[in-house]
């Protein structure tokens, strides 16, 4: 797979510390019928330096891979990210049972200090789920748990309603410098993996986090105080038709404009509102620009971007910039391992448009 030329994360030497922790409850049957959260999971693990890979500079990442129901379950690990035994019990997970979050962010702790070292600054969390924890409390407290010790903490929850964790989860997820996201369409899984890498999988990959960047298929959360604006970044085509639906939780008051090409694009009705759909056909190819504003709104105003298109998914990669990486993949490549985003049919993200605008419109 070719790396995307707009997504791109500088090189890392490795010596991460990263547990990944799938729900596999009976509901996924639904939420994820092809289990692309279990070809994301791998994705992720493919990134991961392993033990053949390591050699100079470059140290091996250890990972951790939990499975969780009503109970959290070992799937991998403690181990070498490269062992065929860590693809292949991914692979082999099984539905069946509830939703118990804090279980396997607990047992991901206790994994992640098992593998020695120090913890602080490379170490992360990647949780996949489709449901709301039973004891939000318990929840909150095991991600503040993990911020404490220095764990980056992030959650991909698939709901195609593109409905979204309580909010005392996000601020949590947001405290650990992780990055939060509905899946609204499952080939969206990959996209997730992408956003996590983008904002720095680990504090070693990026010290303060950058959750700015908008992919097709998420719906992101987002943070806004007083009246400044939110500069969010997505990447287009010329004459794509994309469309964001953004949407207050904490009832505040949204204006939303677009830039791109130099023109400036504002929804139908420009009257602050708790939601805003705003659709925009591309004028050239590049960044557009979308630009939130909440006037006087309160400390930790809390909002979510879901962003469509009617272009499929893209199948490309997280390119790395200056990997010096010997005897392994070349710069550009080891991201690419596995993290293609899956190539929706070329409809779906189109069909995505009409079912989202439906949705809000309707409330």
């Amino acid at each position: 797979l070719q790396a995307c030329t707009d997504l791109t994360i500088a090189s890392n030497n490795g010596d991460r510390k990263v547990a990944i922790v799938v729900d596999s409850s009976g509901s996924m049957s639904g939420a994820d019928p092809d289990d692309l959260r279990l070809a994301a999971a791998k994705a992720l693990n493919d990134f991961l330096v392993s033990n053949s890979e390591g050699g100079g500079e470059k140290k091996p990442d250890q990972v951790a891979i939990i499975g969780f129901d009503s109970t959290p379950y070992d799937v991998f690990g403690p181990g070498d990210p490269g062992d065929p035994a860590a693809a292949a019990g991914i692979a082999n997970i099984t539905l069946g049972g509830g939703t118990y979050i804090a279980g396997g962010v607990y047992q991901a702790m206790d994994h992640l200090a098992a593998m020695g070292g120090e913890t602080r600054g490379r170490s992360a969390i990647v949780v996949f789920t489709d449901g709301s924890d039973s004891d939000t409390e318990e929840l909150v407290s095991a991600i503040n748990n993990a911020t404490s010790q220095g764990i980056r903490v992030s959650f991909g929850y698939l709901d195609d309603r593109a409905s979204a964790q309580p909010q005392t989860v996000l601020r949590a997820l947001r405290d650990s410098k992780g990055v939060y996201a509905t899946i609204t369409i499952a080939a969206g899984s990959q996209n997730f993996i992408n956003y996590v890498l983008l904002n720095g999988l680990t504090a070693q990959d990026n010290a303060q986090g950058a959750g700015d960047r908008l992919l097709a298929g998420l719906a992101t959360t987002q943070f806004v105080s007083g009246s400044s604006p939110v500069s969010l970044k997505y990447t287009a085509e010329q004459g794509e038709n994309a469309n964001f639906t953004v949407v207050s939780f904490t009832g505040d008051r949204l204006t939303v404009e677009a830039r791109a090409g130099g023109q400036t694009f504002q929804p139908e009705t420009k009257l602050a509102t708790t939601r805003q759909f705003l659709n925009l056909t591309v004028p050239s190819t590049g960044e557009v620009e979308v630009l939130v504003t909440a006037t006087n709104a309160p400390v930790d105003g809390l909002f979510s971007v879901l962003t469509n298109s009617n272009q499929p998914i893209k199948n490309c990669t997280v390119g790395v910039t200056g990997d010096a990486k010997s005897g392994g993949l070349s710069t550009g490549a080891k991201a690419g391992v596995g993290v293609g985003v899956i190539a929706a049919v070329a409809g779906l993200a189109a069909a995505g448009f009409y079912a989202y605008k439906h949705f809000f419109a309707t409330g």
